[in-house]
């Protein structure tokens, strides 16, 4: 693809949110911070879309855990993901 900006939109556009369906009371993550969504990551494979673990989709597009957390959390706020490093 050309540029990052159309990688990231395209990226995520394969990660898909779900809201928590259930609080268990007392468990949280680190720093007492709530789980505010859970994720479902995806490859297209043809025309169909097909679910794989995190690991599976890192290894599949070569890109780093550390982009998949940056585009988690514009997906959870509702913004596209844009490329800071242009002046």
């Amino acid at each position: 693809m050309e540029s990052k900006d159309i990688q990231d939109v395209y990226l995520q556009g394969l990660i898909g949110t779900m809201d928590i369906a259930r609080c268990r009371p007392g468990l949280t993550t680190k720093n007492n911070k709530k789980k505010c969504a859970s994720f479902k990551y995806h490859v297209m494979v043809g025309d169909q879309r097909i679910d794989v673990s995190l690991t599976a989709f890192l290894s599949l597009h070569g890109i780093k855990v550390k982009r998949v957390r940056r585009l988690r959390d514009l997906a959870i706020l509702g913004e596209i993901p844009k490329d800071m490093r242009k002046k």
